[in-house]
């Protein structure tokens, strides 16, 4: 009988690092309102900081199962699949560059002027562009909200499947049970910041850019790391298994 994805992949993996990196992030928040340390957006948002090494660190890490994969042939000859994974590993890698400012934060180079003026941060990069980086981080977050977060929610509550079934087309395009923690915690994290915007007078950190950002590249990493353990031969041999007995 094929596995569910949550005994495949890890729980500390999709259900812990999500909470607990939420938690480190908003509690260091709260001891810098109290006073009790001074230095937290050079500690958690500054160019080598927690945050911002952590998203570099998931987006890298979410390449290595993809290059696992077609260095052993660890899945079918489906094209569709074969585009995607190269598709995203070569986003995975652009978010890292685009996090690093293309190695900028390591050589140091000046920022051509021309991009200096539409950056806010007058890096060598796209993301922080004027407006652009806002919409962009929105709209990823809304997606992995609702694909992420709720429709493995409405998959459970309704079918009790914590997975797409492999014979629906492209089945590996929907994210598992296990994209649930960092799918709903993406959309948490903005509610201090949407409340306040309506009249609540909660604290929030003001620029959750990167927190965002970082929460994006976990939901990547989680995906990611579930596709290749359901793609492994023994789990795709189970699969089969288990259509031949329905069958």
């Amino acid at each position: 009988m094929q596995r569910d994805d949550q005994l495949l992949v890890p729980k500390w993996l999709w259900l812990w690092v999500p909470i607990v990196l939420c938690i480190v992030y908003f509690s260091y928040f709260i001891l810098h309102k109290l006073k009790v340390v001074r230095n937290f957006n050079s500690f958690m948002h500054g160019e080598f900081g927690i945050i911002e090494n952590l998203t570099v660190l998931f987006a890298v890490i979410a390449i290595i199962p993809i290059i696992i994969l077609f260095r052993k042939g660890q899945f079918t000859s489906d094209k569709l699949l074969k585009g995607f994974l190269v598709c995203f590993a070569l986003g995975c890698f652009v978010i890292a560059g685009e996090e690093l400012s293309w190695g900028q934060h390591f050589f140091g180079w000046q920022t051509p002027e021309s991009l200096a003026a539409i950056n806010k941060q007058q890096e060598t990069n796209l993301h922080n562009i004027n407006g652009f980086g806002n919409k962009a981080r929105t709209v990823l977050s809304a997606l992995i909200f609702i694909f992420g977060g709720l429709m493995p929610l409405f998959r459970w509550f309704k079918y009790k499947k914590l997975h797409s079934d492999r014979d629906k087309k492209m089945w590996w395009l929907w994210p598992s049970f296990t994209c649930v923690s960092v799918g709903l915690l993406s959309f948490v994290i903005t509610l201090p910041q949407r409340l306040s915007k309506i009249g609540f007078k909660i604290p929030h950190p003001g620029n959750i850019a990167e927190i965002k950002e970082c929460m994006v590249t976990l939901f990547f990493l989680i995906f990611i790391v579930t596709l290749f353990l359901r793609l492994h031969p023994e789990n795709e041999d189970d699969a089969v298994s288990d259509s031949n007995t329905a069958a």
